[in-house]
């Protein structure tokens, strides 16, 4: 047993999710700036993917639509989609994700991003 089993179950997501795109055959240079989009993602909000809601995904990129260097709207577009295609791994019963984060810690990844926002 993981002496910290969130951010261990965070990297298993993270190789799990890369591994599977692999095997979709894309290259390093797409996986590894999606992943760290979600490293962004989850040390912006401080939670892990299976506690994300929509108002985080809002936040984040709200946060990186305003400052002194904003993202640019198509920018934020695509962070969105990376983040929604993470997620829809999660959620992908074929993987089994769901459950298991809500054995571990009685929370089940969830839609951050959806027609709405």
């Amino acid at each position: 047993m993981h002496l910290d089993p969130e951010p261990a179950l965070f990297t298993v997501l993270k190789e799990d999710w890369a591994r599977q795109q692999h095997a979709r055959f894309l290259k390093a240079s797409t996986i590894e700036p999606r992943l760290h989009l979600i490293d962004r993602l989850e040390v912006f909000t401080g939670l892990y993917p299976w506690q994300w809601t929509p108002a985080d995904g809002e936040a984040f990129i709200t946060h990186l639509r305003s400052g002194a260097n904003p993202s640019r709207m198509p920018t934020a577009r695509a962070y969105e989609v990376t983040i929604t295609l993470f997620v829809e791994y999660l959620l992908d019963r074929r993987y089994r994700w769901i459950d298991t984060c809500r054995k571990r810690f009685g929370q089940a990844p969830q839609v951050v991003f959806h027609e709405a926002n």
